[in-house]
């Protein structure tokens, strides 16, 4: 019997996109599966959706609470009875051929890797238009131990590797003892990729699998401040494990800077923006800051400094 792959979907307030995102996996060419559907105290329709499906392959959990997304993905994991597991959030997509073409790649590679990555699309939700990634080199897609790849390109912001598109082995995570990070929501999937690439060999498929939904909303002062203190809660939880990582003191550098520049952008803390300019390295990020700190936000915005 083929094996069984869990697919885990959390879901809070999704009703707007369950319909295409189960369906993408409805239509699969690989049909042994189950959808681990974790609904996390919606306020809308979202449970009467999921629940018109008359599939019993979908398995509806609900939580007592609402909570942040790591602990939401970490519980439809808990849930999972298949040999492999894949993450398929409630407003993504997936190709008819993804878990097939996965799967084949673990059969004939053996026990030597953990997981299967490939490369995905981005939708722009607000547009309706698709666009390809692939303009990262074939070369930059690497197999094997990946573990600074994968530092590397979350740190310029290009990261190759997306738990949208991975098929992971169930038994290597166990073994690992390798859990989602429950403190964790924006960077969850992040830190899960890089903390397995770390240990075991991961497999690049050249194959476009996914569709990444992105969304135009708005991001206000307090939503780029907790995106900025995720990133420290990230940093200093791993500054002895990858203290000596070349890439580790890219990401403190980056988010010291995302710090000065949202300052700098809302006028606020102008005197201790200006004090800590002496940390930014660069001639050109200096600039900017200083730019973005004594001019108008409606010429920022004209002229797209940000």
């Amino acid at each position: 019997m083929r094996p069984l792959v869990s697919v885990l979907m959390s879901c809070y307030n999704g009703e707007k996109f369950i319909n295409s995102s189960v369906n993408s996996l409805l239509r699969q060419t690989y049909k042994n599966w189950e959808l681990i559907f974790w609904d996390n105290c919606s306020t809308d329709n979202s449970s009467e959706i999921i629940r018109s499906f008359k599939d019993k392959r979908i398995k509806y959990f609900k939580s007592k609470s609402h909570t942040e997304i790591g602990i939401a993905k970490s519980n439809a994991l808990k849930q999972a009875q298949g040999t492999y597991f894949a993450f398929l959030d409630v407003d993504d997509l997936w190709l008819k051929k993804k878990i097939e073409k996965q799967l084949n790649v673990f059969v004939k590679n053996g026990d030597d890797y953990s997981a299967v990555y490939t490369k995905y699309f981005l939708l722009d939700d607000k547009s309706k238009t698709k666009r390809n990634l692939s303009k990262i080199n074939h070369k930059d897609y690497p197999s094997g131990y990946i573990f600074d790849s994968v530092l590397k390109s979350y740190s310029i912001g290009k990261p190759i590797v997306n738990n949208l598109t991975t098929l992971f082995k169930k038994s290597d995570i166990l073994n690992l003892n390798l859990n989602i990070d429950e403190n964790l929501h924006i960077l969850a999937d992040f830190d899960f990729i890089e903390r397995l690439s770390e240990k075991k060999k991961i497999l690049y498929l050249d194959y476009f699998s996914s569709i990444y939904r992105v969304h135009n909303k708005s991001e206000t002062f307090n939503s780029k401040q907790k995106q900025i203190q995720e990133m420290e809660i990230w940093i200093n939880k791993n500054s002895i494990r990858l203290k000596n990582n070349k890439y580790y003191k890219k990401f403190e550098d980056n988010n010291q800077y995302e710090r000065l520049k949202l300052y700098s952008y809302e006028k606020k803390n102008i005197f201790k923006v200006l004090k800590s300019l002496k940390l930014i390295k660069t001639f050109n990020r200096k600039l900017k800051l200083l730019i973005i700190l004594f001019s108008p936000k409606l010429l920022l915005k004209i002229f797209k400094i940000l």
